[in-house]
């Protein structure tokens, strides 16, 4: 088992500590008395981020959409990334007509398809045995 020291910056309501985007991270603080320096155990819900995996590789995908349409000056400026949506905000000088976003759609398209390619590229490589990582945008 392993260890970690939790740091909260901030917390979004007195009532509760948020360990993160998603609603299901906040735990009210009557539940527990959490000091600098403690230990705890963090699970992961393999099932739950297995879920989430997708939505998370896109948040990559469309931000090398956007940049590659619109432009370098566009900027991440966060993102919810949950089992059932994902939400990614970002900077522009200003909206973002039909046409663009039509290309921003097919770029994204086309980048999943390139990486599909390549996953089964590394698979075949590897004699079938997949090992999941990370391709960089």
């Amino acid at each position: 088992m392993s260890t970690a020291v939790v740091s909260m910056a901030s917390t979004h309501c007195p009532q509760s500590v948020c360990l993160g985007p998603d609603p299901q991270c906040c735990v009210p603080r009557s539940c527990f008395q959490l000091q600098v320096g403690d230990f705890v155990t963090a699970r992961v819900d393999r099932e739950r981020r297995n879920r989430i995996v997708p939505n998370h590789t896109l948040t990559h995908v469309l931000n090398w959409a956007l940049r590659d349409v619109l432009g370098d000056h566009v900027d991440q400026k966060g993102s919810i990334v949950l089992p059932d949506k994902l939400r990614f905000d970002f900077s522009n000088a200003g909206p973002v007509d039909a046409d663009k976003l039509a290309s921003i759609g097919e770029g994204s398209a086309w980048m999943i398809v390139v990486f599909t390619f390549l996953q089964e590229l590394l698979c075949m490589e590897c004699d079938g045995k997949c090992e999941h990582g990370k391709l960089a945008v």
